[in-house]
């Protein structure tokens, strides 16, 4: 093998073993946010949406792409995600406290 193959081999093992751990510390941070989920679902009596396997496909793909670009990219859209989903349940809590049932 070539030195320049070597080279090529130790980058790419570099960057797979990176990802393979960044989506893991990913993929426990969510198992807990599943947890909580699921109890605040039960403890408040919400059936889950008829979306949410798509949901949770299409949020596999998501983390598993930015994980690809990176710590920092996958970081920033976890927490793009979860700024919008806060948002969306402020906005539901205000209309739920106005008593407004098209929100």
């Amino acid at each position: 093998m070539s030195d320049l193959s070597s080279q090529f081999v130790g980058i790419f093992i570099s960057v797979v073993t990176s990802f393979i751990c960044l989506w893991q510390d990913m993929w426990e941070q969510e198992k807990k946010h599943l947890m909580v989920m699921d109890r605040l679902q039960i403890q408040h009596n919400v059936r889950p949406t008829m979306l949410s396997d798509v949901a949770k496909v299409a949020g596999f793909g998501l983390g598993m792409a930015t994980a690809l670009l990176g710590k920092e990219a996958a970081m920033a859209c976890t927490e793009a995600v979860e700024t919008v989903i806060g948002e969306h349940y402020d906005e539901y809590g205000l209309c739920q406290r106005k008593n407004v049932s098209f929100c």
